[in-house]
Order: C-alpha cells, then structure tokens, then sequence
C-alpha cells in the first residue's frame, strides 16, 4: 500500500507532499472501510 501513492506521485511529476496525503487519506479510507465479523452478521441467527 506505500508503494502506489508513491508511484502517482511520480507519474504525475509532484512532489514528496502529495505521497504523505495520499497515503493519509488510503489509511483513513480503509479505516471507515472495515468490517468486524459482528458487521456481517457472524455470530448471530440468520
């Protein structure tokens, strides 16, 4: 996961700057992104 905001940084010719955001907002995103197993039900009757 560090290694594509770095490679987007440099295709698009930027500098270090946009690496640290992109990679702050990924690790934000995957945050919200989680699921537990409580989240998909496991444990609980269907």
């Amino acid at each position: 996961m560090a290694v594509a905001p770095a490679r987007i940084a440099q295709a698009v010719r930027d500098d270090g700057s946009r690496t640290v955001r992109l990679r702050v907002n990924a690790e934000t995103t995957g945050q919200y992104c989680a699921l537990t197993p409580a989240d998909i039900g496991l444990g609980r009757p269907h």
